[in-house]
């Protein structure tokens, strides 16, 4: 069997729960199942409601979209290859790849399947496909997407708006966007610097109100045309105050926590530094915390969401490093850069004209066409709407080979006829007019993700968006209030689904928080669900084999240890570090076969792992000897040891290092490790302080933390690209500190960044399975040589389910499901257990 994108998006994402009372008693023995009025309840973790194809960015929206999507190619059991045809749910009907002379070029060419419709019966075409292609393409696109890292033919030129650009023109004219808007954020930083020094000018800072730095930024707007530095100031706090109520939300306690955080309110108070909780060498608890004179226990939710936001905004001048380092930050900086772009644009066309109309390696087939030995007739069109005879096709060229790329097209195709607006639907031509309004960000904003587009998704997958009492409701009509009320977001089956109605008429999301999991299915409150594979939950499922049943299997992900080269900058300290990492510590945290160990930066699930690697490229060394392993790597280069202290040879300080981890430290599978690596460290004199942080994945985005434990969520291809090549501009890299790398070409690190990328382009230079895994295991080797990203464990990830209510033989076959294919494989077929 093969799966379609759909289908992955559940088995790899959603953690499913439940609704209301009605469905407690359908679980019982005696209860009669009926697939047209019970519902099918999954759960997922907190959501930000950007149900949007487009723009949703989390998991849990992702997955709640994704149900109702349908995409244009598949992939294959051994996920290696894309799936196809009409066996297949998705709108390819057939696919082929095509390399041109001496990999001069590749071809993509595509016939689409003529019956296939969205949930609410128009038809899907070839509109539909390049409006979602050119939503993708456009410079000022913001989403997470990468179709335009593909090199296709003409793409440089349609994003630059340059008939003469070339292979580098796109990457040059966004170091200008991005210049612009961090021009932008200083100009910001500044002014707010200017106003505390004038509010305070002995610069012993205090409190201040929000409207008198409004305030002062408006006269300073007023003085300066054009600026918009109070504009700027209030997009910032509007972003921040969500992104605060958002980490208060998703702050948890860890199952089986023993520490002092144990409350949720302490989890977020400490992530954000207002209090600093220790443990007393007796393993004792401190007496009951106070928080401004005001006991813990005590402060609601929003007092503490107002505490946090003040600390950030009106105390001291913490609201400058929260405009530098928080992820409303980031986010302000991509905002402004594609605000830069769309600036350019304006300035750029000709009248409603653009010089480059189109990306002229996009191409749509007219003509009859054989392919795979099929011969597919001409489309019809009326009007210049296809009518549904014969078969849309089109083909994408790319310059040279990218084995990558065939991924980059394996995307959701959401409706045209929604996600656009009339104007730009009754203006498509095929030529210049795809449904989009190039380089125009407030059409991004407030057309393709404004209204209820944003909260309401619309596709040709097998469900489509509802509200809680199941209505047909007409698209367009439906409000995101509706739709995903009290935490439940609601569906019907889509009776136009090209493989055939759902067998269950209803299903539904519900936020459950992941330490609820097992309780929720337990009572009847969810039907399915997938979390951590730990082993008293699944000692908890066997207590209660007569009615829930469990799958284990990997993820394609792995969990590792990163160190920032630009604030570790000494390589032989970084390879100290990692030798102090015993790594074996962290498959303590899951016991059996729920984790195993890994030696290199790359899923052991991917085609392209190295099988030969079996031992640690920094074998875990507990010598505290200063003539050990440890010793001498501390002191081969910027430091040596005086007075019992591990002190630099330039200034005589202390070498000092902070381990962030995300959430609660005493229950993080890292944590062991680290807390060895500091035992071993500070024994040679190194300061070395471990610390919890919610708002670490945020820092990692701007390069904010030195070292830190995190994990992937692996990609289908095997690519090194986006996460170590020298020219990538993903956060990753800004993570590993390749900013300060570059920045000395001379160094040891440059010369490795420059072998690792000319590794990883070679990787991309062929389409051979064999030749790039031979070249990825070099590649993967000069990571570990680099010293920044040290690989702990592959964990596993545990689906249980409510045989009571889910009839078992509908499901994926036990002997079938592994980790690219979940229990619910083919979600249409599902049934419940009808008696």
């Amino acid at each position: 069997m093969k799966k379609g994108k759909l289908i992955a998006k559940l088995a790899a994402m959603i953690i499913l729960a439940a609704l209301f009372v009605p469905i407690y008693a359908a679980c019982n023995n005696d209860a009669k199942l009926d697939n047209e009025v019970n519902p099918l309840v999954f759960s997922i973790e907190a959501v930000d409601k950007v149900f949007n194809p487009f723009f949703a960015a989390t998991g849990a929206d992702t997955s709640v979209a994704g149900v109702t999507q349908l995409g244009l190619l598949g992939v294959n059991d051994d996920a290696t290859t894309p799936a196809f045809g009409d066996d297949e749910a998705v709108i390819a009907k057939d696919f082929a790849i095509n390399v041109i002379g001496d990999n001069e070029k590749t071809e993509y060419t595509f016939v689409m399947k003529n019956n296939v419709k969205y949930s609410d019966g128009v038809l899907l075409t070839l509109k539909d496909v390049l409006f979602n292609f050119y939503v993708y393409l456009d410079p000022v696109y913001t989403g997470s997407s990468t179709m335009y890292s593909t090199d296709i033919v003409g793409l440089k030129k349609y994003r630059t708006q340059n008939p003469y650009a070339d292979d580098n023109d796109d990457a040059g004219t966004d170091k200008t966007f991005e210049g612009a808007a961090q021009d932008r954020i200083n100009a910001l930083t500044q002014e707010i610097q200017a106003f505390l020094d004038e509010k305070f000018p002995t610069h012993t800072y205090g409190t201040y109100k929000i409207d008198d730095l409004l305030a002062y930024l408006d006269n300073t707007d007023q003085a300066v045309p054009g600026s918009t530095l109070k504009k700027d100031a209030q997009t910032f706090l509007k972003e921040f105050r969500t992104e605060v109520e958002t980490d208060y939300r998703d702050a948890s306690v860890a199952e089986g926590n023993t520490s002092l955080l144990d409350t949720k309110m302490k989890v977020f108070l400490e992530s954000y530094g207002l209090i600093r909780i220790k443990n007393k060498d007796d393993g004792s608890k401190e007496k009951e915390l106070e928080l401004n004179g005001i006991p813990v226990a005590t402060i609601t939710e929003a007092e503490a969401i107002e505490m946090v936001y003040a600390q950030y905004t009106v105390t001291a001048d913490n609201l400058i490093s929260a405009v530098h380092s928080t992820a409303s930050g980031n986010k302000l900086f991509v905002q402004f850069t594609a605000e830069a772009r769309g600036d350019y644009f304006d300035q750029i066309m000709d009248g409603d004209r653009r010089a480059v109309p189109n990306v002229a390696g996009i191409e749509r087939i007219l003509s009859g066409i054989t392919l795979n030995g099929n011969t597919y007739a001409a489309p019809v069109y009326e009007n210049g709407n296809f009518t549904g005879t014969g078969y849309e096709a089109f083909k994408i060229t790319i310059n040279g080979i990218d084995p990558k790329a065939v991924w980059n097209f394996m995307v959701d195709i959401a409706p045209l006829h929604y996600y656009s607006d009339k104007a730009h639907i009754d203006a498509f031509d095929y030529e210049y007019n795809f449904g989009v309004e190039f380089g125009k960000l407030d059409f991004f904003t407030n057309v393709i993700n404004g209204g209820n587009r944003t909260g309401v998704p619309v596709g040709a997958g097998a469900y489509k968006a509802t509200n809680n009492r199941y209505e047909d409701v007409a698209v367009g009509s439906l409000t995101v209030g509706e739709f995903f009320n009290s935490n439940v977001a609601y569906f019907n089956r889509n009776d136009y689904f090209l493989m055939g109605k759902p067998v269950i008429n209803r299903i539904c999301y519900k936020v459950v928080a992941k330490e609820r999991i097992f309780d929720a299915i337990s009572n009847g409150e969810i039907h399915y669900a997938s979390t951590d594979a730990k082993s008293y939950t699944i000692n908890q499922v066997q207590q209660q084999k007569d009615k829930l049943s469990f799958a284990e299997v990997l993820t394609s992900g792995y969990g590792y240890i990163g160190i920032n080269a630009a604030k570790v900058p000494d390589i032989n300290v970084r390879q100290a570090i990692m030798k102090s990492m015993n790594t074996a510590l962290t498959l303590d945290y899951y016991a059996g076969t729920m984790a195993r160990a890994i030696q290199r930066p790359m899923s052991t699930t991917s085609w392209a792992y190295p099988s030969d690697a079996t031992a640690s490229a920094y074998p875990f060394s507990e010598s505290t000897s200063p003539d050990g392993a440890i010793g001498r790597l501390l002191t081969a280069g910027d430091y040596t040891f005086k007075n019992g202290l591990c002190v630099s040879k330039k200034d005589g300080k202390q070498l000092k290092l902070t381990y962030t981890i995300s959430g609660d430290q005493l229950e993080h599978p890292a944590y062991s490790t680290m807390h060895k690596s500091k035992e071993i460290l500070e024994a040679l004199g190194v300061s070395v302080t471990i610390t919890p942080d919610q708002q670490a994945l945020a820092k990692l985005s701007v390069g904010g933390l030195q070292v830190w434990a995190a994990a992937w969520s692996s990609a289908l291809d095997p690519d090194m690209f986006q996460i170590y090549h020298i020219e990538s501009k993903a956060t990753s890299v800004v993570a590993w500190g390749y900013n300060a790398i570059k920045a000395n070409p001379n160094s040891v690190e440059y010369r490795i960044v420059s072998d690792l990328s000319d590794l990883i382009d070679q990787g991309r230079e062929t389409l051979v399975q064999s030749e790039r895994k031979t070249i990825y295991a070099r590649a993967l080797d000069k990571v570990m040589e680099l010293a920044v990203e040290l690989p702990t464990y592959q964990r596993s990830t545990l689906y249980i389910w409510n045989k009571q209510y889910i009839d078992e033989s509908t499901m994926t076959p036990a002997n079938e499901i592994n980790t690219y294919k979940g229990p619910i494989e083919k979600i249409w077929e599902l049934s419940l257990a009808v008696k």
